[in-house]
């Protein structure tokens, strides 16, 4: 039984205004049998250029063709249908008592539902009351509890249904696979339900909640054509789950320097502390954040200060405790080469439609409870461009306005070539012919990220991105570095399709919890070569303990104990400190300035980046006691082992925005004042909000030796030149000579400077041009040029 068009939130796909038949015809036809031959990769392996067109349209479209063998109609694949069934899977409440449920489980014989009334539920196994256990039941029930079982028809190949009464929100439930009568009960694989929208924990029951209420009053908050997009990335986790959330939503918008936020991975995970990757249920909201119906309330409160809302999504694994759709369907695939955090899943193998439903109704689900878009986390780990497409395709056809932002590694301009009408209006029928056009609306740009930290740090940065002004100068006019496809340099995607950022949840998580000023402080003191050993993980933390006592002043005793406990044996001096602290706030403000000339305007800021954040951002997971890897070594252990710190209470509460211990009031005003002028300047100029990185609107000159950059950029008649020094000379200052910008693209005419990131107001020491307007002589501007500073002028009518 479908859903009635009555609860359904978005009616935007042409699709859902056929009924909830439309499309089955076509739909049926292509999905893969499940005795079908295994699908080829369909990622490119390009070892040979010439070959690189004909692969798209023979290779991978007979792997294709054969695979999802178009004449054996089974299990409906996820193309083709309605929005009403893609959201009709796990329990949906239809008013009055009465409760819908439907699960696909292509490795079922049978299937039977088992539901507990709330009120029966014994309020000391309830984890909403008992924060301090760690799963809600077991899944051996109680045998205390009154609970019912019903058997579910199946009412197509593999997917069972059932609607029941007296089933109310609160409610919990469960399902018994393969279930058959003992002693008059029903005994079966008894599984959480893995379409769930709540959990109480990832090793628990599901939840039914108030689907009425749920997809009623559905807001979304669109990103318009051409506009400028400042993102900021956010852990509601760290915030206090989704209610304290909107504080931190309140805080963004009274700061003015982002108009979006992107929400770290908020899908049930093991505990109440994780980054969020570990996520087992995909449609289910952290129950200790607050759950599904909190999580709506946050994206409507945030549209409704004017945010977008963009969710950050895991399609490439699976979290190692609480998962069950392998239980139900073919969720993994062992013949792929496997993850960095995970098995493979299933999106090419046999029975390969299980889990692309999967993926897709999840992505989907999320958008129809009012996200404006997604971020797809780490796609070339999926090892499936047919899904990637799929996923964006389908989103195309029910939310044309949703944004895709994929990240991906690869530096593909595939990954964000667009998708034709008629792929997205008939993706059954086109999904798999043209693999060189993935759909995405945008891709993370690691290579502007790494070559401006290794420019920033003065140190290689992933052992291939050095401190070369001439790769900014690169990444600048063409995205990337180096491309995947060699072509893809001469006809670049256009720049708006990269996100361009200085610092991430990966950059910083993954490297001790050090942010951009952090890790400008580490490099300038050489912190590593200090410590026993010159280990890095015992000397990020022997710094951030300095940073401390920096802060609160130790006196000289206190400080030299400090490095004495930690192992500093080339002690640092709190002179020395004090001037790499004063230097990294300067690379810090250069950062974020080469970020907002970008000529992207898809921009990314990492929470409390834009106010001088001084707290560190580390990794934090919690472990089921005594768990353990294959190895028979604690996870706990080892995980903290392989970062340097205990993972779990303790990074978690050392990674809170608001602690006295990191309190700088100083460097929060200048680097929040900062930031809205840079806003500012990117906003009122056009030719700094573009998007458009073709030579006819940015000219881009680097002078090798010192280290500088400048761009030229034009939008009509507005005109703005950019100066970036990431060198050690202080041009114009004192016996050295001004910095001469040289260009034959120089118009000739009057400039004024209208933002030096040197300026006192920004903490910087007062050395800039003072907003004069200086002249052009022969293609020359001389002008003062403070090191680590950006200067930015704006040509006079």
């Amino acid at each position: 039984m479908a859903i009635l068009n009555d609860y359904i939130g978005v009616l935007e796909s042409n699709k859902l205004r056929k009924g909830s038949n439309a499309g089955n015809a076509t739909g049926n036809k292509l999905i893969q049998n499940s005795n079908s031959d295994k699908v080829a990769s369909s990622s490119f392996n390009r070892s040979s250029l010439n070959a690189y067109e004909k692969k798209t349209d023979a290779a991978v479209l007979a792997s294709a063709l054969k695979a999802y063998n178009l004449a054996k109609p089974a299990v409906q694949v996820s193309f083709g249908r309605a929005l009403e069934d893609h959201l009709s899977y796990g329990a949906n409440y239809l008013d009055n008592g009465k409760t819908n449920f439907k699960v696909m489980a292509p490795k079922a014989q049978s299937m039977f539902l088992e539901v507990v009334k709330k009120e029966d539920i014994s309020p000391d196994k309830d984890l909403r009351q008992g924060s301090d256990k760690e799963f809600y039941w077991n899944y051996e029930a109680d045998p205390t509890v009154k609970s019912r079982t019903i058997e579910m028809p199946q009412v197509k190949k593999g997917i069972f249904e059932v609607v029941v009464d007296d089933v109310n929100p609160g409610d919990v439930y469960r399902f018994v696979i393969n279930g058959k009568e003992v002693d008059g009960k029903i005994q079966g694989i008894k599984r959480k339900d893995p379409s769930s929208k709540s959990v109480f924990d990832a090793v628990g029951w599901s939840e039914v909640v108030n689907d009425i209420k749920l997809r009623s009053n559905i807001t979304h908050n669109w990103a318009k054509d051409n506009e400028l997009l400042i993102i900021s990335e956010e852990h509601a986790g760290l915030t206090g789950g989704f209610e304290k959330t909107k504080e931190r939503i309140d805080r963004i918008v009274q700061q003015g320097n982002a108009n979006a936020v992107e929400i770290m991975p908020i899908a049930e995970f093991y505990g109440s502390k994780n980054w969020g990757y570990d996520g087992v249920d995909w449609s289910a909201a952290e129950s200790s954040y607050g759950g599904v119906e909190k999580f709506k309330e946050l994206v409507d409160y945030a549209h409704n200060k004017g945010l977008k809302v963009i969710l950050d999504v895991v399609p490439n694994h699976l979290g190692p405790f609480g998962n069950v759709l392998n239980d139900f369907g073919a969720a993994f695939d062992p013949g792929k080469p496997g993850t960095p955090w995970g098995e493979s899943i299933n999106y090419e193998a046999e029975g390969n439609e299980y889990m692309r439903r999967a993926v897709v109704d999840m992505a989907l689900h999320w958008l129809n409870l009012g996200v404006d878009g997604l971020r797809l986390d780490m796609t070339k780990f999926m090892y499936s461009d047919i899904t990637r497409k799929q996923v964006n395709s389908e989103v195309k056809n029910h939310f044309p306005n949703a944004i895709i932002i994929d990240e991906n590694g690869d530096n593909t301009k595939k990954t964000v070539n667009k998708l034709t009408p008629e792929e997205i209006a008939n993706p059954e029928e086109s999904f798999y012919k043209d693999l060189y056009r993935l759909g995405s609306d945008a891709q993370w740009n690691f290579d502007f990220q790494h070559t401006l930290e290794a420019l920033i740090t003065g140190r290689t940065v992933m052992d291939t991105f050095g401190p070369n002004i001439c790769d900014l100068e690169d990444e600048f006019k063409q995205g990337f570095k180096s491309y995947q496809n060699p072509y893809d340099k001469f006809d670049p995607p256009p720049a708006d399709t990269n996100l361009v950022y200085h610092m991430s949840h990966d950059e910083s998580g993954n490297h001790g919890g050090k942010r951009t000023i952090h890790k400008a402080m580490v490099s300038k003191l050489d912190i590593y070569n200090r410590m026993v050993g010159k280990d890095g993980k015992k000397g990020d933390i022997a710094f951030f303990e300095l940073l401390k006592a920096h802060l609160s002043n130790a006196d000289d005793k206190n400080w030299s104990e400090v490095q004495k406990k930690h192992g500093i044996t080339r002690p640092v001096s709190k002179q020395e400190f004090s001037a790499a602290y004063n230097q990294a706030q300067a690379l810090n403000r250069l950062a974020l300035g080469t970020v907002f000339v970008n000529p992207s305007r898809r921009k990314m800021i990492l929470m409390g980046d834009d106010e001088g954040a001084l707290a560190p951002l580390k990794f934090f997971a919690e472990y089921p006691a005594g768990s353990k890897d294959e190895n028979g070594v604690l996870i706990s252990k080892k995980v903290s082992d392989e970062k340097g710190y205990q993972v779990g209470e303790e990074s978690f509460n050392e990674s809170k925005l608001d602690q006295n211990a990191y309190a700088d009031p100083k460097l929060k005003e200048e680097v929040s004042r900062y930031s809205k002028a840079l806003k500012k300047v990117v906003e009122e100029n056009p030719a700094l909000n573009n998007g458009k990185a073709n030579w006819g609107n940015i000219k881009t000159y680097h002078y090798k030796d010192p280290k500088v950059l400048h761009i030229l950029r034009k939008e009509g008649n507005n005109e703005m030149l950019a100066v970036m020094n990431f060198g050690d000379r202080n041009f114009g200052d004192g016996d050295e000579a001004k910095f001469t910008v040289r260009s034959l693209e120089l118009p000739v005419g009057h400039w004024k400077e209208v933002l030096n990131s040197n300026a006192k107001e920004f903490g910087g020491s007062g050395f800039t041009n003072n907003n004069a307007v200086l002249t052009t002589k022969a293609g020359m501007l001389d002008i003062n040029l403070s090191k680590h500073s950006i200067a930015i002028f704006k040509k006079e009518a």
